[in-house]
């Protein structure tokens, strides 16, 4: 006989689980659920019938899978905050007795845990974590910019932060993979591309920064926690694909951080070197140098011995970030080349032999940053000492061709001869075209071109044709000025020798009258004479000129004609294409589709529309230029 089935212990009601359900089975907080949630990526579900999922009640709840709860429960983190709420209990009932040495015993055994095996089990791969990096970047570009010492963060927080993203821009600039920066309200952003996947990252701008109360720092440092150990990880594989130890040493040249907190302290100092800034634990060494003496103890008779390290002392290459397993199939393939064509080269190059001073009221930090990226060197890059101290070269260095300025105006005293004075959109402006543009747009006291996003396809095609079409009508103003004087000139000869001709051109404001008199057979007599019917056509052309008509010839007529037929017969065609596909698609993904469309021909309206006045508004100024003439 079958069993019976009882409410409550199949389908949705035993697949899903409350939060309050989850909190009474892993005997935790709610505050230490929520941090745990977010370390191992579980989040909240929504089960189709709710009435079900909550055993009949219809009160609202959230809901997890009952599987990921119980793989919680064997979660080591989870150990080790039972730990944690232990040893805070301990710590404070000895505070509270006074027994200051057991409270410092106590407070040097906290217990400690690390999320190496939550980062690898999240990411098997390499190319999984890097291609999740993108919001660990933001968060910590966020965190690097913050006060060194606020009340809600832990120590040395933003010290850390700030090293790894000195870490990570020192590998851009190194590995020339920056290809596209915008300016935004919301801060800078910055795209590189880094093993064939394209990244994403947000800078806000260094200004003071003020923190409003009413964001959880709580959940923000758990984010940040992970993130911290993603980048760590990720960075240790490219530097070590580079050949080169972790940490890195960096270069000499100062960020805006380490500039405003100098002389703050020791952390302060230890920007440039150490693991005491870079957030290595000491067991996490010992664990790295052990597994390498196992791994060369076990190893194969045959294989090579290891060759030994330099004289100062660089780090091992071996550590539990290079455990990431490869692709199948990709087992073995050397990633250290970076392929790179020679019109990226060129562009990588773009700044290569420019010489800057950045003004105090540029931002050295990310200026210097974007000029490295594209090919300048650090000892060609100067700056203010306002702005940090140990500049390469004064104001007043003959090398210098290129002073940023972010001011309104420069007296026309202080210009040196030989210097141009542009604004720090010149900089981004010429890295997203990949070539030096002319700085007579971006000097200084200038109103700037529209900035346009490189995010966005075919905006920079547009502008760059749109700067084409002018350029191509401002030639075509001086040629055709060129022309009509020669053609005045071939008219005063012509009149000279034609007295036909120049009765003709004396009757033009009567084209009627001209014909009954018969001036245009006596003149087209005389150009026959004279040249042929050559001269025949001349003198229609002049002719047509002087009485203002428009006579089109008809192979332009046929040629236009043919041409939008063509166009008509290929539009057809495009749009039975398009109604076939969509005939195929479902009937949620037809509605998606006929949303999407109806948005991109919105788009080009608006794109159609700018464009007209854009027209209108040079003709306008033609005419005015017309008349002041």
């Amino acid at each position: 006989m079958a069993r019976m089935k009882k409410k409550g212990e199949s389908g949705a009601a035993k697949n899903y689980v409350t939060r309050n359900q989850a909190l009474k089975k892993l005997q935790i907080s709610l505050s230490d659920f929520r941090r745990l949630c977010i370390l191992k990526g579980i989040h909240p579900q929504q089960p189709r019938n709710v009435k079900k999922a909550n055993k009949g009640s219809t009160a609202p709840a959230s809901f997890f899978y009952s599987k990921d709860i119980a793989y919680l429960a064997h979660e080591p983190v989870l150990r080790s905050l039972r730990e944690h709420k232990s040893f805070a209990k301990k710590l404070s009932r000895a505070i509270g007795r006074k027994e200051w040495a057991a409270a410092k015993n106590l407070e040097d055994a906290k217990p400690q845990y690390s999320l190496d095996h939550i980062i690898k089990q999240r990411y098997p791969t390499f190319d999984e974590a890097l291609g999740d990096i993108d919001d660990a970047l933001c968060m910590i570009a966020l965190f690097a910019n913050l006060p060194a010492k606020m009340y809600n963060l832990p120590d040395g927080v933003v010290d850390h932060c700030s090293r790894l993203k000195r870490e990570w821009d020192e590998y851009i600039v190194r590995t020339k993979t920056l290809r596209k920066t915008f300016l935004s309200i919301k801060g800078i952003y910055f795209q590189a591309t880094i093993r064939g996947k394209d990244i994403t990252w947000l800078v806000p701008y260094p200004f003071t920064q003020h923190v409003p109360h009413d964001v959880d720092f709580r959940i923000m440092s758990t984010f940040l926690e992970l993130y911290t150990t993603l980048l760590s990880f990720i960075l240790f594989k490219l530097w070590s694909d580079l050949g080169e130890s972790y940490p890195p040493k960096l270069d000499e040249l100062p960020s805006a951080k380490s500039a405003a907190t100098a002389g703050e302290g020791e952390s302060s100092k230890q920007v440039n070197g150490g693991q005491s800034a870079s957030g290595l634990s000491k067991k996490l060494v010992r664990k790295t140098i052990r597994s390498i003496e196992q791994g060369v103890a076990g190893g194969s008779e045959d294989a090579e011995p290891a060759e030994e390290d330099d004289a100062t002392g660089a780090a091992p290459t071996e550590d539990p970030a290079t455990e990431f397993t490869a692709p199948a199939g990709k087992a073995g393939v050397d990633v250290l080349p970076i392929a790179s064509s020679s019109s990226s080269e060129s562009s990588n190059n773009l700044f290569k032999s420019c010489t800057f001073y950045l003004d105090r009221s540029t931002p050295l930090s990310l200026l210097s940053f974007l000029l490295r990226s594209y090919g300048s060197l650090a000892t060609r890059i100067g700056w203010d000492p306002i702005l940090a101290p140990n500049s390469p070269f004064q104001e007043d260095d003959s090398r210098i061709t290129h002073v940023l300025i972010d001011r309104p105006d420069v007296a026309s005293s202080s210009k040196r001869e030989g210097r141009r004075y542009v604004q720090p959109q010149w900089v981004v402006d010429s890295a997203n075209r990949s070539s030096l543009l002319p700085e007579e747009k971006y000097e200084v006291g200038k109103t700037l071109p529209p900035h346009l996003s490189p995010f966005v396809e075919g905006d920079l095609a547009a502008a760059d044709a749109e700067m084409e079409d002018e350029e191509g009508e401002e030639e075509e103003i001086v040629i055709g000025s060129d022309d009509e004087d020669k053609e005045e000139e071939d008219l005063e000869d012509l009149e000279e020798s034609r007295p036909a001709l120049q009765a003709l051109l004396a009757s033009a404001s009567d084209p009627s009258a001209a014909q009954s008199q018969g001036l245009l057979d006596a003149a087209e007599l005389e150009a026959e004479a004279l040249g042929g019917e050559e001269e025949i056509e001349k003198l229609r052309v002049t002719w047509n000129k002087a009485a203002g008509i428009k006579a089109p010839s008809s192979a332009t007529k046929s040629k236009k004609s043919a041409n939008a037929a063509a166009l008509t017969e290929e539009e057809r065609e495009a749009d039975e294409a398009k109604k076939m596909a969509r005939g195929l698609l479902s009937n949620r993904q037809r509605k998606l589709y006929d949303k999407l469309s109806y948005t991109k021909n919105k788009a080009e309206e608006e794109k159609k529309k700018l464009a007209g006045r854009r027209e209108e508004i040079k003709k306008e100024e033609k005419r005015k230029a017309r008349v002041a003439k």
